[in-house]
């Protein structure tokens, strides 16, 4: 039917560029606090996107918002701060302080949902379904003609994506 080529090479594209191993929760929430340091009295919103799971936090969350998480992680035999205390520090610093976390892929869904609950936070969850973008990518972009050669099928339905998301 109308649109399966495209389901297809949306399929083969999330599956390519699936996210493996953990993200690095921390090194994120550290590099924020050193940037809001600067803006003390200005509105601070941090905007978290993650494509999964931390890789520096236990491969699920606390049961309930309500239940501390880990303050620190090991790495090669050194111990660092934890995501957590960098959320708190940077609420603690700022009086106007937003956090937006958004996930682009399932297994993050859980970490992500957990840690807007726990620290106040709003989770955004830019669900694209296939069917979604078979729509997008039938409707060509402005300036784009089909059948031009630009770009292959599987390049098109990335750049969706990333625009979608």
């Amino acid at each position: 039917g109308e649109g399966n080529n495209i389901r297809e090479a949306l399929k083969r594209a999330k599956t390519k560029r699936k996210p493996e191993g953990g993200t690095g929760f921390s090194a994120g929430f550290q590099e924020a606090e050193q940037l809001a340091l600067s803006h003390i009295h200005d509105k601070v919103i941090l905007v978290f996107l993650s494509d999964g799971r931390p890789g520096d936090l236990r491969s699920k969350p606390p049961p309930n918002p309500t239940t501390a998480m880990q303050t620190t992680f090991k790495r090669n035999g050194v111990t660092f701060p934890a995501a957590g205390r960098y959320i708190e520090s940077m609420q603690k610093r700022h009086d106007d302080f937003s956090l937006q976390l958004i996930c682009l892929y399932n297994e993050g869904v859980q970490w992500l949902k957990y840690l807007a609950s726990r620290y106040n936070g709003i989770f955004h969850n830019p669900d694209l379904t296939l069917d979604d973008a078979a729509v997008a990518l039938q409707s060509c972009p402005p300036g784009h003609t089909e059948g031009d050669g630009s770009d292959s099928e599987e390049e098109e339905v990335v750049e969706i994506m990333k625009v979608k998301s």
